[in-house]
């Protein structure tokens, strides 16, 4: 606990320190993100050509290489890139999802190789086959149903346009499809508070230039937002009191988003977009209340980092992260404290004996 609190303590003494330093700064250059394409951003760590980006237990797992992808644990406590899932190995493009439960096993990843959806277990030791939702159609994206609405179930949106559910026994449920030619790309369910939508299934399609929902009612669809000019893309929630992290391909790295850049829009949905004439992307950010859909835009022209993947990890989660696990502890052998008081019990004993041996 007190090394925690050390860690918390040094962490708020930077972030006063940064903030008195370059405050004014960091406003003016916030206003600039659009002529430099770039954001306020700093070198996680370097990984090879990584992709798609999750969060586990202890550290990111994120999709590596470019020829038979690869997933590697980027460990935050030991500052080191491991295979995982040694028996894994996927096509020219991965996306993974990982559960919190409670039909599904805790900790274990979802993710697909081609048309493919594979279970990892949680060490990673274990890989099985899990679904085929829709056969010589490849998937576009996963994400988990943490909202209740679809039952906790895996959720799926293959290239032919087609969005399914998956529950833990492997079934398979097609829930809509969107159209052979829409480009799907960014998936998740809406948050509960998220107006008329709040459960709904949302998907971006980059060639509709749009954003579509899937009632959790009647699955019936209908268009949430356009994007004139822009191809929607990855959609992540931005959750309270937590920083995000980004897959940059072509620099070979995780990059950190400064906290300072999202916090204004924590509980909102966080949306990149491409602009069709530069492929720049922007970072947008969406609240839906019962007036109506609300977009405000954070930063655009970005080319760096390029957002091959993303995700917004919780500050607790990331301290937990860096504790060393009880199991790799060591065990206090107890001779190592038994003998110190037989010795001092012993020379107590002398003692005494030779103060009063005239006795």
């Amino acid at each position: 606990m007190f090394i925690h609190f050390v860690r918390r303590l040094n962490r708020l003494k930077y972030r006063i320190s940064y903030a008195l330093s370059v405050g004014l700064v960091f406003s003016i250059i916030g206003l600039m993100a659009v002529g430099f394409g770039q954001i306020d951003s700093s070198k996680y760590m370097s990984v090879d050509k990584p992709s798609d980006i999750i969060w586990s237990d202890t550290g990111f797992l994120v999709g590596t290489g470019d020829d038979g992808i690869r997933i590697s644990l980027v460990s935050t406590r030991l500052e080191s890139v491991d295979l995982f899932a040694a028996t894994f190995k996927g096509a020219d493009e991965i996306h993974m999802a990982s559960t919190l439960g409670p039909s599904f096993t805790e900790g274990n990843v979802y993710a697909n190789r081609g048309d493919v959806i594979f279970e990892v277990s949680k060490d990673g030791k274990t890989v099985r086959n899990f679904a085929t939702p829709s056969p010589g159609s490849n998937i576009a994206a996963l994400v988990f149903d943490i909202e209740k609405y679809w039952n906790y179930n895996l959720l799926a949106v293959t290239y032919d346009g087609s969005v399914w559910e998956i529950d833990e026994n492997t079934q398979v449920t097609h829930i809509a499809n969107l159209g052979s030619d829409v480009a799907p790309n960014g998936l998740m369910v809406a948050p509960a508070d998220f107006g008329d939508f709040s459960g709904d299934i949302l998907v971006s399609l980059a060639n509709e230039n749009k954003i579509v929902s899937i009632s959790h009612i009647d699955n019936s669809v209908s268009v949430f937002k356009e994007f004139p000019g822009e191809k929607p893309g990855m959609m992540l929630f931005n959750i309270r009191l937590s920083t995000l992290y980004v897959s940059n391909n072509g620099d070979g790295s995780i990059v950190k988003i400064d906290q300072e850049n999202t916090e204004p829009y924590f509980t909102q949905i966080m949306l990149v977009t491409e602009n069709e004439q530069d492929g720049s992307k922007s970072i947008n950010f969406i609240r839906s209340t019962r007036l109506g859909v609300e977009i405000t835009k954070l930063a655009s022209g970005i080319v760096n980092p390029d957002f091959a993947g993303a995700v917004f990890v919780h500050d607790a989660a990331f301290e937990e992260s860096l504790l060393v696990p009880e199991e790799e502890v060591p065990e206090l052998d107890p001779r190592v404290v038994l003998y110190p008081i037989l010795v001092l019990a012993a020379i107590g004993t002398i003692i005494v004996i030779w103060k009063f041996r005239g006795f």
